[in-house]
């Protein structure tokens, strides 16, 4: 075997010599053997809110490089060490308990390829430094356009880069289950830039439809639904501006209708087209737009049965034909027929319409996907962004 690998290893060197030799402008022999050199990455992590910048122990630094993630902590010197890693670029996140959190993205070079480990430190700030500013808020998004509340989001990470007299840094907030955020970032002692980059989110959105575009039927044949679809809420959308209001597909669904029981067969089933409430939720009303040929049940009797999308309980209708076949003469009690109609409660208003397209404005959009402040030390900033309404989501609803 020890003969073998030296086979190879001379075999290697070949292959990378004449590498070298024909292509030499694009891959040298010592780029080559750089991209095969694996080095020990240490990082070491201290106090920069201390005078003396003591180390850091206990922190979780997670290192990213191409596709792969490792995680360290900190020990009593305030070093992670990531063991055999390669040259180039690479993302660290580094969060330690009562200290910021922060992100940071740099590159692993050297000059000799023969290099076995580099050495990085980077600060990270106690929150009870006074000198830091802060920033607070609450991150709000439509992900159910049936209310008329816009909701909160957990997990949402925003990232808030501090311009600093020796550089950047980038420091991130997670919203709690309440949709609300707080960091803390260092600005100089005479103020700061501090900007605030909004991450695009991809979430499921509860939203109401008549039917499906491509759907040759129509109600009472197909009947309005409501599902939850996957929606992109971003500010950045194929390079163009679009806000997240002017690209919504769905609207005018109504929460409330009603269906007729059927006709015999050959006849027409009579359609419900809207359906009137009182202040009470109660529902007193229902205009037909077809009436239908009927004969009813064994009694002449025709069911109205209501739905609602957003609830409500207890509504019936029934209609006694008496001497009549039309079922929208009968509710009007023209000749013998006979109507009694039980309201309900908890029914939305008549006038309600599902999807709030209009109901709110997102303040995201591609013009001010990165917002900045002028902060001082000790400072407190409110800034509460709002996703909106989506920007992408399937055309085929109707």
């Amino acid at each position: 075997m020890k003969h073998k690998f030296k086979l190879f290893t001379a075999g290697l060197m070949i292959g990378l010599m004449t590498l070298s030799i024909s292509c030499k402008e694009q891959f040298t022999e010592e780029e080559a053997l750089k991209a095969q050199q694996l080095v020990d990455f240490a990082l070491h992590v201290y106090n920069e809110s201390s005078p003396e910048r003591a180390p850091v122990s206990g922190a979780t630094v997670t290192f990213i490089q191409g596709g792969s993630k490792m995680e360290a902590t900190s020990d009593e010197s305030g070093v992670a060490l990531f063991p055999g890693v390669k040259f180039g670029g690479f993302v660290l996140t580094i969060a330690a308990e009562n200290f910021t959190s922060l992100t940071y993205d740099d590159e692993i070079y050297s000059d000799d390829f023969r290099t076995t480990q580099q050495t990085y430190s980077i600060g990270i700030y106690s929150l009870a430094d006074e000198s830091l500013a802060t920033i607070k808020g609450t991150v709000r998004i439509d992900t159910d356009l049936t209310n008329d509340t816009p909701e909160t989001i957990e997990g949402i990470t925003l990232r808030f880069r501090s311009n600093l007299n020796y550089g950047s840094k980038v420091f991130m907030a997670t919203t709690d289950a309440n949709g609300n955020y707080e960091v803390k970032v260092p600005v100089s002692q005479y103020g700061s830039y501090v900007y605030v980059q909004y991450p695009d989110i991809l979430v499921g959105q509860k939203i109401a439809f008549n039917k499906l575009a491509s759907d040759p039927l129509n109600f009472p044949k197909v009947l309005p639904k409501t599902e939850t679809i996957e929606t992109l809420f971003a500010m950045y959308t194929g390079g163009g501006i679009l806000n997240n209001y002017n690209n919504y597909p769905v609207y005018g669904v109504n929460p409330i209708y009603a269906i007729a029981d059927p006709a015999p067969t050959g006849q027409t089933t009579a359609v419900i087209n809207y359906v009137y409430t009182n202040a009470d939720g109660e529902i007193e009303d229902i205009n037909f737009s077809t009436g239908g040929d009927y004969t009813g049940d064994a009694d002449g009797k025709v069911n109205v049965t209501f739905t609602s999308l957003l609830g409500g309980s207890g509504a019936t209708l029934e209609i006694t034909l008496g001497d009549q076949t039309n079922l929208s003469s009968a509710y009007n009690e023209n000749g013998t027929a006979t109507i009694n109609l039980v309201g309900g409660s908890g029914y939305p208003d008549d006038s309600y319409s599902l999807n709030r397209v209009n109901y709110r404005n997102p303040s995201l959009n591609s013009s001010n996907r990165e917002n900045n402040f002028y902060l001082y030390p000790g400072t407190i900033t409110f800034n509460n962004p709002d996703y909106g309404t989506g920007v992408s989501r399937p055309n085929d609803l109707n």
